[in-house]
């Protein structure tokens, strides 16, 4: 794969940590998605983005205002981009 052994072992041994302690203080992962990788075997593999974006999106209004479970604004918080499409089709003709 062309990684460092020893920067994956140390990769591996902090994720173990933070499922050891619940929390995952580098990506904020939900504690219920926590689960520590385990040996002796490993199996990795090299792997390239195929999809860019995300499923569903922020929801938005028609000013790209963020909104909140309520359907009210977020003040201040914009979305643009792929991160919204799929909420704007009522909006806009895509």
């Amino acid at each position: 794969m062309g990684v460092n052994a020893a920067v994956l072992k140390a990769t591996i041994a902090e994720y173990n940590r933070f499922c050891a302690n619940g929390h995952d203080a580098l990506f904020a992962k939900d504690r219920k998605y926590l689960r520590p990788i385990k040996g002796p075997k490993f199996y990795a593999m090299k792997a390239t983005t195929a999809f860019l974006g995300s499923l569903g999106g922020v929801k938005v209004n028609e000013k790209l205002e963020a909104v909140d479970k309520n359907e009210a604004p977020i003040p201040g918080l914009y979305v643009v981009g792929f991160e919204c499409r799929r909420r704007l089709r009522r909006y806009l003709q895509l």
